[in-house]
């Protein structure tokens, strides 16, 4: 895909109407990038998350506060500029990738300019937290769509730690860190792009069912990051 220009990676979409009357083959390209969203929650003492646990991305810009923190977001939290989620009247997002991250916030407030992210700390929990959560999609009035779950949209990785060594077969091998994702993978490209129109709110958010407890045993915030690959558009004059 890299080697690839906006327009060969957009030509198989470009009959998909942005607004009615525009289509993605009107429109006009500003830049490419990668827009991040980041929602937190809060386990119980004992480090279940409750059943019906719901998290919402991209409703708030960059000193807006919403998805669960306590303050307005910081470039920590979300790149966005889009005020409430709404592009402005002359902008669109063309979205292609999909990918999520899960982490731990390294503060007991959730308060975006104290929150410290930090690797969790075994693959138990990162599978747990991925295969219980499903992600949905609604544009504007539109019907909520569920997409799948989060375990199938990994987040390609810059950092990696693997397991600690140890040459003493009765010693554990224990791991120091677990991520969604490493630097040899892609995030995952979407079937068919994620459009945020004009003026129009797409609420992307993520749910569990059933409850279910993290080796933590404790009050524990975990992050979940969405990030989406693609292209910010203006619309054609």
């Amino acid at each position: 895909m890299a080697s690839q220009t906006i327009f060969e990676q957009l030509s198989p979409y470009a009959g998909m109407t942005v607004v009615p009357g525009i289509t993605v083959g009107r429109l006009n390209y500003a830049n490419q990038q990668t827009t991040f969203s980041d929602a937190v929650f809060s386990t119980t003492n004992l480090g279940t998350v409750t059943s019906n646990t719901e998290l919402n991305f991209f409703r708030a810009a960059i000193t807006e506060q919403s998805q669960g923190w306590t303050a307005g977001l910081t470039l920590g939290q979300t790149n966005s500029k889009f005020s409430k989620g709404q592009p402005p009247a002359n902008q669109c997002l063309v979205a292609t990738t999909f990918g999520v991250g899960v982490y731990y916030v390294g503060t007991s407030a959730l308060n975006p300019n104290n929150a410290q992210d930090i690797t969790l700390p075994n693959s138990l929990d990162l599978f747990a937290l991925l295969t219980n959560f499903s992600w949905d999609l609604q544009i504007g009035n539109g019907i909520s769509r569920t997409i799948g779950s989060l375990m199938e949209y990994p987040d390609a990785g810059g950092v990696w730690n693997s397991q600690a060594s140890t040459t003493n077969a009765a010693t554990p091998v224990t791991q120091t860190g677990a991520q969604n994702g490493i630097p040899a993978c892609y995030t995952v490209k979407l079937p068919i792009p994620i459009i945020f129109p004009p003026l129009i709110n797409v609420n992307i958010s993520a749910k569990c069912g059933n409850a279910f407890t993290l080796s933590t045993g404790a009050t524990t915030n975990v992050v979940v990051r969405v990030s989406l690959g693609g292209f910010l558009m203006t619309m054609p004059v």
